[in-house]
């Protein structure tokens, strides 16, 4: 195993072990950490150089990968050790073309400072031809120039290896996608919760409260073939001639895209035996949009002759954000493949939170529970794995507490004005 760096965004920090565990798995890469502290660099244990890359090509959170060559508490510690270092790894590329780079935690520093840093490591002897555009090695500087950084290491010497994906977050902007509502997601949560998914060719995603697509299109980007649906046609259908299907096609992604219907998961139309490999949803909660679903009567009525007519659109009944969850759950354990993902956005007020609010299966698995948090309140990214069905006795109910969850009423308690 080698030492690597892993230079991660300074955004949703709660979000990137789960990204990186998860993509752990997607690639069939083994790593474990050596040390992580509040600034954005993570050393890690990879295999080799092929495998720290694959480990890293389509992360949101990871900004690049780079082999450690060494590290220290201070730039001229680290020059005394660079120094002294026997064997010295970086004369493997002291012929190929190159270039430096600074990449700074918690400063700016400007074109000058970076040449100044730039400059003290004549001692390498790199013999080769200086290339900025296409350089076969990039040698870079990692400083944490943040003064509330508890990290020890202050200063890093490595060689950069590949890059993540967070271009994507740019592709998915809304501010540039051609249809949106306003329930659509940002997107690099929208992508994040792709991932979680582990979306992947060959695999089918459902979203059943797809809205106006947004988890579409990122399950999509990354291989999968996606399939939603939503008790409200009109966000689907879009007007206008603008819909879902204009942004499947705005983003290239019509080989990957299936179908969407109008439904909701308590009269899904999907058979029963058609199983899927990843559950993705944002539940309405009630704040932009409220949840419906259709009301308990008879789909056929007869007029006084008797004589039955047509089936009517079903009459729809307030959701209560409680009884949603758990028929979502009940849903996805018996919907989902083993080992299957059910990736789901709970809202929640802060104060009131506690672990007893995450919904339980027995058919189910918590892996992951991460926060973005608000003002009083904050949403959670569940992510539950589908346990196999041969060691599950009992995996159609969902364990019934007489806990009310924060998530209860949520509405109510968000526009402050709480029951009691």
């Amino acid at each position: 195993m080698k030492c690597y760096i892993l230079h991660f965004s300074s955004t949703h920090k709660d979000f990137h072990l789960p990204e990186l565990e998860t993509l752990s798995k997607i690639e069939n890469v083994p790593f474990s950490i050596t040390e992580r502290s509040s600034n954005p660099f993570w050393i890690v244990q990879i295999e080799d150089d092929e495998s720290a890359r694959k480990l890293v090509k389509r992360s949101i959170f990871c900004k690049g990968v780079y082999e450690l060559y060494g590290c220290s508490d201070t730039l001229d510690n680290l020059h005394e050790l660079l120094k002294n270092m026997q064997p010295k790894p970086w004369e493997l590329y002291s012929q190929t073309t190159y270039k430096f780079s600074i990449e700074s935690y918690g400063k700016h520093l400007t074109m000058e400072e970076q040449l100044n840093v730039i400059n003290q490591f004549g001692y390498l002897h790199l013999n080769g031809k200086v290339s900025m555009k296409s350089p076969d090695c990039i040698f870079t500087v990692l400083e944490d120039n943040e003064k509330k950084s508890d990290s020890k290491v202050k200063a890093y010497f490595c060689r950069k290896l590949g890059v993540g994906s967070r271009d994507a977050i740019d592709k998915f902007d809304l501010k540039q996608r051609r249809y949106i509502g306003i329930t659509s997601f940002e997107s690099e949560l929208s992508l994040v919760t792709a991932q979680m998914a582990m979306a992947g060719p060959a695999k089918v995603v459902y979203d059943p409260f797809v809205g106006t697509g947004s988890f579409l299109y990122t399950c999509s980007f990354f291989g999968a073939h996606t399939i939603g649906s939503d008790i409200d046609g009109r966000q689907m259908r879009g007007k206008n001639s603008v819909s879902i299907r204009e942004n499947i096609a705005q983003y290239n992604l019509q080989s990957s895209f299936l179908d969407v219907f109008t439904s909701d998961i308590t009269h899904c139309p999907i058979r029963e035996s058609f199983l899927l490999d990843a559950i993705v949803c944002d539940p309405p909660y009630g704040v932009r949009a409220g949840a419906k679903r259709i009301a308990s009567i008879q789909n056929i009525i007869k007029d006084k002759d008797t004589k039955p007519i047509l089936h009517r659109y079903p009459k729809l009944e307030h959701y209560e954000i409680c009884d949603l969850v758990k028929d979502l759950v009940d849903f996805a354990a018996k919907r989902l493949v083993d080992e299957g993902r059910l990736v789901l956005w709970l809202p929640t007020i802060t104060e009131e939170y506690s672990i007893d609010d995450i919904p339980k299966h027995p058919a189910l698995r918590l892996l992951y529970n991460s926060a973005q948090h608000f003002n009083h309140w904050s949403r959670r990214l569940l992510t539950f794995e589908r346990l196999p069905r041969a060691t599950v006795v009992k995996n159609n109910i969902t364990q019934n507490s007489e806990h009310l969850p924060a998530h209860y009423k949520f509405r109510e308690k968000y526009f402050g004005n709480s029951p009691q």
